[in-house]
């Protein structure tokens, strides 16, 4: 349910604060005359600070009494029996152990010990004694205790003459407390203050001057309700509540760590203004971001909401652990959920017990294991992620799927005919394929990295040597034409014999390549030799350039050079005879460094006639394929290109080229076979590698291999001609022999046979009768899949398909995704926090002490996230209503808002917390409600003016006698300047913005840049909550008002007053170009120049300006004004600098005098700060 509050009482006026007259020195207020000490208001702190480092629940390092040692943190500990005597004697307290200990005169003996430099004063002393004569009666953490509704103070309680008649329960509360000090509410605060505070509470941007003009003319009883009502509907109110939240999940534009990349995660900050701005019920968004994507069916925002968690940090640094730093996230994760949800310090227990709080390292490691089942490992990609679409793109892929599924059905069902011309496209590939025997054929060795010689035999067989260290090399098979046929594959057949004849023979190269020379090849001089590598942000690198004029290689020796050089990998070692790819074992490869389009080029000095050449690739790593796109030119003496080629996929290991009109001949596909021994049946092989890796395979002793290549179309040699096989031979290093031959082919089935996958391939070489239903149904789909006669629909499927993968993301998120059941990671307590160092296993759970009350603990997120939101848990809402509290009064009912635990301190009003509490969860978690119920109280809207007698008995305005002034967060500051000045966009949600910042010239680790290119538009204009957040460099004017770098969880942001705040508004280009939009706003205004003074008055401030403050800024005005008539360089500077030309019109020196105007306001301490 949700509280009905009339705001007729928001609006009474109130009586003045009556004295203060009693405060106790501990700060605690006393509210009742029973001399009884609380345990947690008297006792806890004092031992908490003083007592339970070394006897608290921590047992692994508690020290003094028994086995155990001495445990004070509860009454079994303290009355334990330490042989005759105990620590605490209830009811004792002068022959308690404690007391003794605290007040003997032995230094060997008093506690806390001399070393630890701390010793209880005198009144704590008595406290403790007091205590103890009273029973020692020890109470549960207050913060743990189950929430139950108080009961709203009476009005008539409060006295008979009370300053304020308020109503409503939180004035209630708190003027009870206050009457006790004799003291009261103070007056209201002036009604357009008051609008200006509520709207920069609830907004983060001021109100507009007719806002508020309304409001305070609005005679009905509920008027500041209705204003308020009017704020929270408002899409700033979301923005500016999700910066409070966005804090608190760490969220950033950059990875973290040393070199910081970028990282899209905006969509995650979108979805939690659109949460907040549709007042999303706190327990809906507590499970969709720890557990979204655990629901049934989860939505694509649930999806999204679980990067709370992704925003941990991710290391990319090369040579780390990636296990250690997901270690590490997962840790912060921990940490995140008890600091956010549960107010508790958490990271204690990684390491030890916790020293304050009932918290062992096994709950930790417990509540560990619930977060240490997800998919993310450190990856430099931030997978899993989901992709996001507009409403627009999605209608427009449900359309298009459904079509598609159409299509699909219709191109998988077999009709009648279909399976007839099935039957015959099948008849027709039975027949054996012949194959022609060419005699007029070489095979010689191009090159090789072997320590010995292999060996040409008398037949034309070749002797490979074994080698302990495996080598490759380079083969070459060619023949002549005589008189060649046309042809559609050739066959290259290869009888091996290894050493041993009693294992096979494992075998290991790259896919062939087949070239054709026409018979007068023409070379073509030329002298220039170019590699280049078109693309943005790309890495050069070369192991050898080779330039054949015939046999000789003319590039030793000859002038190179390249873009650039990294990493020592000089252009010169492409020519310094060493083909080794291996940039790291060889140190015989070029590196240029990682930029636009790199080249690297060679120069013979004079025009040769150059007829081939020969590219070594980098071979190490896997880093082949950084040469994928690369373009070959060779040029003449006047740099003009002679002949191009341009790779689509580069060569892993080398590749040969031809400059005398070789062309290599397109292949439909390579075709590996042998047969049987055991069951004569053709088997083919598959490589193992992925593409454009090696083929690797295993052949028995003494068998034939074939090597079928299938020419895309049908090759008609001419005579004279030259047909060139290349293959290379990698990682050897058994002995062996073998021995080739060639042959020809005419058979335009090979084509059909070649494009068939190795398996499609087996069956159609099986008996029909030798098959399986399986084989046979996917004989059939593959037919279907080429069948001519739907071919039509076929085509309309690629369209349809084409159409959806041009339908691209706006954005895409990390998530959080679990770990499928046979995958979830063991857990084990980590000793000392050392992921390496690991203990005993453990369970999913949360800590025991919450757990006693609960049939089940929480098992995965899902159960975690809602036992966080259930009536089982006390903390959550307690936790959250006071960092509301504390959003809107500057303070929280529990000062420590941070910490909820043992060490942190007491509510000042623990029953108006208790109520707040319990009415946010009856409300259905109504964040909107709960504000609305704060800021339409009278204490929300006193006046921060007070007396001096009020001030000096409370001057941290713990007890909210008067309203709470404090300075504006640097979001609000910045937003807030480009408000008044009319600059500011109000387009929200979207990719996150570069608005203006002083150049620093500066690089951040690993070369990054810290200055940024500038957004343009709209976007320089932007909400602070949208400007890129980069943990190792955050925007410098907002860190300088202490926004935070989100490196961890931000629950209260540090409030500093520094010289360099100052120097930020006067100078820092964005709030200059403030000033200069608010002096135009200014300058156009209408009316004499005291009404534009005023103008802009208000436009910053609300409030109406006094005679005097007008007075000064004319002032300012006319002496600027003389100065800048007589120097027109510095009036343009000022008036046009950075924002653009004077409006037509505007004299320059009077804009200029005027920015000085606006300049001043926007320094003014009233406007930086929450009236």
């Amino acid at each position: 349910m949700k509280l009905a509050l009339s705001d007729q009482n928001c609006l009474t006026e109130g009586w003045r604060c009556l004295v203060l007259s009693l405060w106790v020195s501990l700060g605690h207020l006393v509210l009742q005359a029973d001399p009884t000490l609380s345990f947690n208001r008297d006792i806890r702190p004092i031992l908490s600070a003083y007592c339970l480092e070394c006897h608290g629940p921590d047992g692994q390092q508690r020290k003094g009494g028994g086995k155990q040692g001495l445990r004070l943190d509860t009454l079994q500990g303290a009355t334990e029996d330490l042989g005759g005597v105990s620590a605490v004697i209830p009811g004792d307290a002068d022959a308690s152990l404690m007391i003794q200990r605290i007040l003997t005169k032995d230094a060997d003996d008093r506690m806390p010990p001399i070393e630890h430099g701390k010793s209880l004063s005198l009144d704590q002393v008595e406290s403790l004694k007091t205590w103890i004569n009273q029973g020692a009666n020890y109470e549960g953490h207050w913060a743990y205790q189950p929430l139950t509704r108080p009961s709203i103070p009476a009005r008539e309680s409060l006295g008979s003459e009370p300053t304020h008649q308020s109503r409503h329960p939180i004035d209630l509360f708190i003027v009870r407390a206050l009457s006790t000090l004799q003291q009261n509410l103070t007056d209201r605060a002036d009604p357009y203050l008051l609008a200006r505070r509520v709207a920069l509470d609830l907004t983060g941007l001021p109100p507009t001057v007719a806002e508020v003009d309304a409001f305070v003319s609005d005679q009905r009883p509920d008027a500041f309700g209705h204003y308020v009502d009017q704020l929270l509907r408002k899409p700033s109110y979301g923005e500016h509540w999700a910066r409070w939240w966005l804090d608190q999940a760490r969220y950033a534009d950059s990875a973290g760590y040393a070199d910081d990349p970028p990282r899209t995660i905006w969509g995650y900050r979108d979805y939690v203004i659109r949460s907040f701005n549709a007042n999303m019920p706190f327990d809906q968004f507590t499970i969709e971001q720890l557990a979204g994507d655990l629901l049934n069916h989860p939505s694509m925002d649930q999806l999204v909401a679980t990067a709370f968690h992704r925003n941990t940090m991710t290391n990319n640094e090369g040579g780390t652990s990636d296990e250690e730093f997901r270690n590490v996230a997962v840790v912060d994760r921990v940490n995140t959920t008890w600091a956010v949800w549960m107010g508790t310090t958490m990271a204690c227990a990684q390491c030890h017990h916790h020293k304050y709080d009932p918290i062992s390292q096994e709950d930790y490691f417990r509540f560990f294991d619930l977060m240490n089942q997800t998919q993310d490992a450190d990856r430099r990609d931030e997978n899993p992620r989901v992709e996001l679409f507009t409403e627009s793109q999605l209608d427009q892929k449900t359309l298009l799927q459904k079509r598609q599924s159409h299509l699909r059905s219709s191109l998988e069902t077999m009709t009648q005919e279909l399976q007839e011309a099935f039957e015959a496209w099948e008849s027709s590939l039975g027949p054996p394929v012949v194959w022609e025997r060419l005699s007029s054929w070489e095979t010689r060795l191009a090159d090789h990295s072997s320590s010995q010689e292999p060996t040409a035999l008398e037949n034309g067989a070749w002797r490979l040597p074994g080698s302990s260290t495996p080598y490759s090399a380079t083969w070459q098979s060619k023949t002549k034409s005589v008189s060649f046929k046309p042809m559609t594959a050739l066959r290259w057949s290869l009888q091996h014999e290894g050493a041993s004849k009693s294992s096979a023979q494992e075998w290991a190269f790259s896919t062939p390549s087949l070239y054709w020379t026409p018979p007068q090849g023409q070379v073509l001089p030329g002298r220039y030799l170019r590699i280049s590598l078109p693309g943005k942000q790309r890495m050069l690198s070369l192991a050898e350039v080779q330039c054949f004029k015939q046999d000789q290689n003319l590039a030793p020796g000859s002038q190179v050079k390249q873009s650039s050089t990294d990493f020592g990998g000089a252009a010169e070692r492409a020519i310094d005879g060493l083909t080794d790819g291996d940039y790291h074992a060889s140190k015989s490869v070029t590196h240029t460094s990682q930029s636009d389009d790199p080249w690297w080029e060679l120069d013979l000095g004079r025009s040769e006639a150059v007829d081939r050449i020969v590219i070594w690739n980098r071979t190490d790593g896997g880093l082949y394929s950084r040469l994928d796109g690369a373009t070959i030119e060779w040029m003449d003496e006047n740099r003009q290109v002679l002949w191009q080629h341009v790779w689509k996929e580069a060569p892993r290991v080398s590749v040969d080229l031809s400059v005398d009109g070789r062309k290599q001949i397109p292949l439909a596909g390579v075709i590996l076979s042998y047969r049987d021994p055991s069951t004569g049946r053709l088997i083919r092989l598959e490589s193992k590698g992925k593409k454009g890796e090696p083929w690797k395979g295993s052949l028995p002793p003494t068998q034939v291999m074939n090597l079928d290549l299938v020419f895309e179309e049908p090759l008609l040699p001419e005579d004279g001609g030259e047909l060139l096989l290349q293959w290379e031979q990698l990682q050897w290093s058994q002995e062996v022999s073998w021995q080739a031959e060639l042959q020809r082919s005419e058979d335009d089935r090979l084509v059909t046979l070649a494009r068939l996958s190795p398996d499609l391939w087996s069956i159609l070489h099986l008996p029909k009768e030798d098959r399986s239903e399986e084989q046979s149904k996917h004989l059939a789909s593959y037919y279907l899949s080429i069948a001519p006669a739907l071919a039509e629909d076929r085509d309309k499927l690629q369209s349809v398909e084409a159409s959806l993968a041009s339908i691209k993301p706006y954005t895409s998120v990390p998530v959080m995704r679990a770990l499928a059941p046979d995958q979830q990671r063991t857990t084990r307590v980590q000793r000392r926090g050392n992921f390496m160092d690991l203990g005993d296993t453990v369970e999913a759970g949360i800590p025991s002490i919450f757990e006693a009350s609960l049939d089940q603990p929480p098992r995965d997120r899902l159960a975690l996230a809602r036992w966080l939101v259930s009536n089982k848990n006390p903390l959550t809402a307690r936790v959250m209503v006071n960092r509301l509290w504390e959003a809107v009064f500057g303070q929280g009912l529990v000062l420590t808002s941070e910490e909820f635990g043992s060490q942190g301190d007491l509510p000042t009003h623990p029953e108006l917390l208790d109520w707040l509490a319990v009415e946010f969860v009856d409300s259905d978690w109504d964040i909107k409600h709960m504000l609305r119920l704060m800021v339409t109280s009278e204490a929300y809207c006193q006046s921060s003016i007070s007396s001096d007698p009020g001030y000096e008995e409370d001057p941290a305005n713990r007890w909210l006698g008067r309203g709470q002034r404090v300075r504006l967060s640097a979001e609000s500051i910045r937003d807030q300047a480009l408000f008044v000045s009319g600059l500011l966009s109000e387009k929200i949600l979207g990719p996150s913005v570069n608005p203006p910042q002083p150049k620093m010239g500066l690089n951040a680790a690993f070369g990054s840049q810290i200055d940024w290119k500038t957004s343009e538009g709209e976007d320089r204009y932007r909400r602070g909550l949208y400007t890129t957040w980069r943990r190792s460099n955050p925007y410098p004017s907002m860190a300088v008002f202490d926004a935070p770098n989100r490196e961890v969880c931000i629950l209260k942001r540090d409030r500093s007053n520094t010289p360099l705040q100052a120097l930020v508004t006067l100078n820092d280009p964005a709030f200059v170009e403030a000033a200069q939009g608010l002096a135009r706003r200014m300058q156009l205004a209408q009316g004499a120049l005291l009404d534009k003074m005023t103008f802009g008055w208000r436009e910053c401030l609300i409030r109406p300006p006094t005679l005097a403050e007008l007075q000064s800024m004319e002032r300012l005005y006319q002496e600027a004004l003389g100065y800048y008539r007589n120097e027109e360089n510095q009036a343009i500077q000022m008036a046009e600098d950075p924002i653009g030309p004077s409006p037509e019109g505007v004299p320059v020196a009077e804009l200029a005098s005027m920015v000085l105007v606006a300049n001043a306001l926007l320094n003014l301490d009233e406007f930086l700060m929450k009236p």
